[in-house]
């Protein structure tokens, strides 16, 4: 029990709902509870009165009882009321941390069983912490009233009423630890479950390589094996509760019977009357009630607790410092970036980028090459301040990149994935994110080039869009996003990828907007196109996390022998 009280004294600590919310939860239970309890004594006034004919008094007793009852069911609706305010109040809390926290962690942080963790707190584990202030307010009322209904037994009949309280203390410590054993398995069921959401989402986004590999049935193994475990727990969850919910309520039953069956000896011997059986076969029948219910919100407790380890592991997950650090609010900057002698690693083993140092001019397109994992797209997380480096230091126009608050550092530096995401909502609402101006909405299209091909479809900028954009083409959808990118007005844009997946027209195309764009921008882009990396303003070589050459195209290819490998191996595929 004293575990069932440390998890309540979490529960309110962690999803604090609001006092006078608790209040009349419980204070409504309780009420009619009383009125419901008050109910059996009236019933069995009723039945004595027609044993010895005197129907007016049982008439009287009749109206009374029909009265508790009405009681009850009216100071009940108002429980409800209250409760439909305190799970939108708890529900709505909850889905905003964990959506405002999303912003705050690592981006490694959603992958596999933790994506599938995300997607089922919100979905589940809200939910049942949301409408769980209801039960534990009528299970602390239960408890109440079983003290109440116990002291009306023993005041009848003492031995009842030991008897009673003996086998109910039976059944709680067997069903508190049947209790103890469902929370080990629904927090494996739950483990199970992410596991099981979390592949089957890699599924949906890896459908395409799917089809193409035609890899499904092996695919599809892996995922029965998870959702065999999950089907495994299921089953073991079940005989829990077989014993709780089957042989354990025998027990109970076989316990009134004998509890009658005293009665009627006594009623037979001339010791208590007709009226005496009523109340306590039905107070005895209200206790078991009350134990099992009390029982169940011990379990619910149990899973609770489960969904607040959950909740709390994702909402006190340690996020990346470094961008609540800075306090600089400049926007003012003119773009320069310069790395001084930095070393990174994702873990303490492997060495990612080792004692480089670079600038990266403003006004001139810039551009990183290098083989697949030397070090490319970890120096664009750095400067997106996605990681902080172990030692060495990175400026933005002479000031720590560190320094800079979250906001001025999101205005200051965007980027152009090489595949940018849209939600399944119309192009004006997705570029709205951004910028809800329309005029400055139809400008970055405009200067993206894409404003005469979004005017061209049916419904113009009222279009809906697939999720991830999946019906336009790959040049329109990359134009899109690069119109996205244009409305933050950064004056730093990365272009990670952008024209790897694109034919050389419109690669060509949007090189041409790049070298507009650098006229008020530092743009910094990431390619294997040989015809990129020669218009480029400026080269970055990376090898194994070091850089080994750094100039112009014409520079490089006289002095840079790793430059001149990648454009062999880049025009020989």
């Amino acid at each position: 029990m004293r575990t069932n009280y440390e998890i309540i004294k979490k529960y309110y600590r962690t999803v604090r709902p609001k006092k006078a919310h608790i209040f009349f939860l419980f204070l409504t239970a309780a009420l009619a509870e009383l009125f419901f309890n008050i109910a059996p004594i009236f019933y069995g006034k009723i039945i004595s009165s027609i044993t010895n004919r005197s129907l007016n008094i049982a008439f009287f007793f009749l109206f009374l009882y029909v009265l508790m009852q009405i009681l009850g069911k009216l100071v009940y609706s108002f429980n409800f009321r209250v409760y439909k305010i305190y799970f939108k109040d708890v529900f709505s809390r909850l889905q905003n941390n964990i959506v405002l926290k999303l912003d705050e962690l690592k981006l490694d942080y959603f992958s596999g069983e933790n994506r599938g963790k995300i997607l089922n707190v919100t979905a589940t584990d809200i939910d049942s912490l949301s409408y769980f202030g209801d039960w534990l307010s009528e299970g602390l009322v239960s408890i109440i009233s079983m003290i109440f209904i116990m002291i009306i037994m023993i005041g009848i009949d003492y031995k009842i009423g030991i008897f009673c309280i003996l086998i109910n203390v039976v059944n709680v410590l067997v069903l508190d630890y049947y209790n103890k054993e469902g929370e080990k398995i629904i927090n494996r069921r739950k483990i199970a479950t992410d596991e099981m959401t979390g592949f089957f989402a890699s599924m949906v986004n890896g459908i395409n390589e799917i089809k193409v590999f035609n890899i499904l049935p092996k695919v599809s193994r892996i995922y029965e094996n998870k959702k065999d475990n999950l089907i495994n727990e299921f089953q073991s969850l079940m005989n829990n509760r077989l014993v709780k919910n089957i042989y354990i309520p025998l027990i109970t039953y076989i316990s009134l019977a004998l509890v009658i069956f005293y009665m009627l000896i006594m009623i037979s011997m001339g010791k208590y009357e007709v009226d005496s059986l009523v109340v306590v076969v039905t107070y005895f029948t209200s206790i078991s009630s009350s134990i099992y219910w009390v029982m169940n919100v011990s379990e619910q407790l149990r899973i609770i607790n489960v969904s607040l380890e959950r909740y709390k592991s994702i909402c006190d997950y340690v996020v990346y410092d470094q961008v609540l650090l800075g306090n600089n609010e400049n926007t003012n900057i003119t773009g320069n970036i310069t790395f001084d002698r930095v070393n990174f690693s994702y873990d303490a083993d492997t060495e990612v980028l080792s004692d480089i140092s670079f600038s990266i001019p403003h006004n001139q397109i810039t551009t990183i090459v290098g083989s697949s994992g030397s070090g490319k797209s970890t120096i664009l997380r750095l400067i997106l301040r996605f990681y902080k480096p172990q030692s060495g230091s990175i400026t933005l126009d002479s000031d720590d990149i560190y320094s800079y608050s979250r906001n001025a550092n999101s205005k200051n530096i965007a980027v152009v994935n090489q595949k940018p995401y849209f939600f399944n909502m119309s192009i004006k609402d997705n570029l709205a994110l951004i910028n809800n101006d329309f005029k400055k909405i139809r400008e970055a299209c405009k200067k993206a080039q894409i404003d005469k091909f979004i005017e061209s479809l049916p419904d113009s900028y009222d279009t809906i869009i697939s999720e991830d954009a999946t019906d336009i083409s790959g040049g329109q959808k990359q134009r899109l996003a690069i119109a996205r990118t244009l409305l933050r007005d950064s004056k730093i844009i990365i272009f990670d990828e952008v024209t790897s997946s694109l034919d050389n027209t419109l690669s060509d195309s949007i090189q041409s907007l790049l070298e507009e764009l650098k006229k008020d921008h530092t743009i910094i882009t990431i390619t294997h196109k040989s015809d990129e990396m020669k218009k480029a303003d400026h080269l970055i070589v990376i090898d194994d996390g070091h850089v080994v050459g750094e100039g112009t195209h014409h520079k490089l290819l006289m002095t840079c022998e790793k430059y001149k490998e990648i454009l062999r191996l880049e025009q020989d595929t």
